[in-house]
């Protein structure tokens, strides 16, 4: 596969994910919003109430975060630098674009920095 034909698959990929991650935040705020405890709620059912809000709490985060980093990635698009190392300015093997469209750095790059880590 060309890089061209890479970056427009790719491309479309992240668009998709963008719009589930969009209805997936939109869905788990309501979720968040239609727990709201009743009068007949007892210790246990506030227990439960507050417990699941702290997950959905947690999966927005979550959630937010990658459709954040999806649009970060989206605009690369705009800007004409999807494909090239946020580290060396280097262009991103296609190997890793297909495996991680998400990528931002190249795989020289990524070695480098697994190894400063590991000391």
């Amino acid at each position: 596969m060309c890089k061209e034909a890479l970056k427009i698959r790719n491309k479309s990929f992240l668009l998709k994910k963008q719009e589930d991650k969009r209805a997936t935040l939109l869905s788990k705020e309501r979720d968040f919003r239609s727990l709201q405890p009743t009068e007949i709620c007892d210790k246990g059912d506030l227990a439960v109430i507050s417990r699941e809000k702290e997950l959905l709490c947690c999966l927005i985060e979550v959630t937010a975060k990658t459709e954040k980093e999806v649009s970060e990635i989206i605009d690369k698009f705009h800007y004409g630098t999807y494909g090239i190392c946020e580290n060396c300015f280097e262009d991103i093997e296609d190997s890793i674009l297909k495996k991680n469209p998400l990528a931002k750095i190249c795989e020289i790059c990524h070695y480098e920095m697994c190894l400063l880590t590991k000391r």
